[in-house]
Formats: structure tokens, sequence, C-alpha cells
């Protein structure tokens, strides 16, 4: 009886045009915040337009009933201050409404005001940045930048062969060990998209001439810092991406059963300060340079990690072989 009374009352909201209204009203002010560019999902669009029909459908008759109301009715100050301040606040609302339902209709660099424009360095040697706009790493905006990269003369793989992003003076080697650097400090939309970590990863293993390397996801989340003041994770309940929980962690183990991909999280080693392998430690740790540089005053630190797979990285001097020379 009491599920069936639920379903009763959940079947009268869904047809109160009024409720839900109100309720994609109130959705749309949590969910945007104080980030307008979020006014371009396509739920919020949707909301936006549920609000917004709220509003203009139901506020008009009340802001025209209550001075009427006002004139039979005698109310003291107190109730003259509330209804002021009602009226303030639906006015106010309606207007912050139809400016983020403005935001949303824009394209993606407009609503957050980015301005892309093509500039040369002034020192040489300088790098090329490329960008795609509008796109996330959920829609193939990944393959699109390879694409406009190599349209550029940038190649993504490096090959003997000679073909569509690919070439002798590419990037990425089918048998290279590839760091990718994620921000894992903080969870939700504090950390990397994983969806573009999905991506990037995805086009590493596509390689043409058939990928045998290596990829580590990794990162440093500062140990005492973080969501839960307890350092970064790569496994992080709710990670940004169009499905929340998908974290890097379980992306990487997509890819584990056919590939060499594994996760390294440096808080584990922030502490252990050790010596490179060249030098005989073979223990994972931070390398810290034991003078400051001149310019900043900082000592440089860098991790240097065994993976998952037995690989010996040294984030500065690459990949050592345990055959290689000791200093």
């Amino acid at each position: 009886m009491e599920i069936n009374s639920i379903r009763g009352k959940l079947s009268e909201i869904r047809r109160s045009a009024f409720l839900i209204g109100l309720l994609s009203l109130i959705w749309f002010l949590l969910r945007t915040g104080t980030k307008p560019s979020r006014g371009v999902y396509p739920c919020q669009r949707v909301a936006a337009a549920s609000g917004y029909l709220w509003l203009t459908t139901w506020v008009p008759p009340l802001l025209l009933a209550i001075p009427r109301r006002l004139a039979k009715t005698d109310l003291n100050k107190k109730r003259l201050v509330i209804v002021a301040v009602t009226l303030v606040v639906i006015v106010v609302g309606s207007v912050v409404l139809w400016k983020l339902h403005e935001v949303g209709r824009r394209p993606p660099e407009q609503a957050i005001g980015l301005t892309l424009e093509g500039r040369l360095a002034k020192v040489q040697p300088s790098s090329d940045i490329f960008v795609v706009v509008g796109t996330t790493g959920y829609d193939g905006g990944f393959s699109e930048l390879i694409s406009l990269m190599g349209e550029r003369g940038l190649l993504f793989y490096k090959s003997d062969t000679n073909g569509e992003n690919q070439g002798p003076n590419g990037l990425i080697a089918r048998d290279d060990v590839v760091i990718i650097k994620v921000n894992c400090q903080w969870d939700e939309r504090g950390g990397t998209n994983t969806d573009l970590l999905r991506a990037i990863i995805e086009a590493i293993v596509n390689h043409p001439d058939g990928f045998i390397g290596e990829i580590v996801v990794a990162d440093n989340g500062q140990a005492q810092y973080g969501s839960l003041g307890t350092g970064g994770s790569l496994d992080w309940e709710n990670s940004n991406a169009e499905n929340p929980s998908q974290s890097a962690q379980r992306v990487v183990d997509m890819f584990s059963g056919s590939y060499r991909v594994s996760t390294y999280l440096w808080d584990e080693i922030t502490r252990k300060a050790v010596g490179e392998y060249s030098e005989g430690d073979m223990e994972d740790g931070y390398i810290v340079n034991q003078t400051a540089n001149p310019v900043t005053g900082i000592r440089v630190s860098y991790p240097k990690f065994r993976t998952k797979f037995g690989t010996y990285i040294s984030f500065k001097r690459g990949v050592w072989e345990p055959g290689d020379a000791i200093l």
C-alpha cells in the first residue's frame, strides 16, 4: 500500500508542470552555481528552458495579483517587508536565470570568455600550442587535436612509414615508455578529466605500427593535501568525467589486460630522498638537488621509480636498464 502511494505521488509530480518547472529552476541554479560556462551542458540547457518557462508562466500572474491583494488587505509593516523581499527575490532570480540561459546558448569558447588569437613567439626556439575548442575527451576531441597537429606538421606517431599523422619525425614510437602526468590531488572537477585520459591512452595504444611500449599514469598528490586532507588518489569515488565513477585507475584497468598500462601515486615516495640509478641506488623515491637554483632559490626535485612491469624510470634521465653502467 505504501509503495503504491509513493508511486502515485511520483506520478502526480511528473504530470505537474508547476513542480517540474520549479524543480528545474532550482536544479539549474544549484548545478550552475558560480560557473556560468556549465550552462552549455545538455542537461543544463533543458533545465534552463523548463525553469525559464516556469518563470514566464507563473511569476507574471503573481506580480499582478499582489498589488490587488495589498489593496484589499490591511497588512502590517512586517508583512509588507516580507512581500517586498519576496518580490525582489523573484525578480532578481528571473533576471539571473535569463542571463545564465543566454550564456548557456553561446558557444563554449564565448561562454567562458575565451578568445584565441595566433601569436608568434619572440624568442627562439619556441613551441607551437594547438587548441581545439568546444569539444571534450568524450566526443573525439583528442582525435581532432591529433589531426590538427598533423595538418601543421607535428605528427603524433613516430614511424618509419609516412602517412596520416605518422612519420619518422613523429612524437611517440611503438616501443616508447610514456608517462601521462595527471592531476590527482583533488576529486570531482578538481582533477584531470578521465574521459580525456582514456582518449589519450586509446590514441597511444592504437599506434599504426602496433604499440608494444608502456604507459604510466602518475602524479604527486602532495601527501597531506587533497579533498580529504590525506593526499592524492588515482581512484577517487567521484571523478571528473561524464560517468563520475570512472577514476584514473579504472581507465587504466580497461587497458591493462592487453597493454602494459599502470598507475603510480608518487605520494608514497615523496618523503624518501634517494640517488639516481646510475649511482647504484635502486630504491624508489625523490631526487633532490643539493643546491638551490640561483634564480628561484628552489631546490629542484623529481621522482625515480620502478613501474608495475619492472621498468626503472628517472623522471629526469628516462628509462634505466639494469645492465647500464654505474658511475
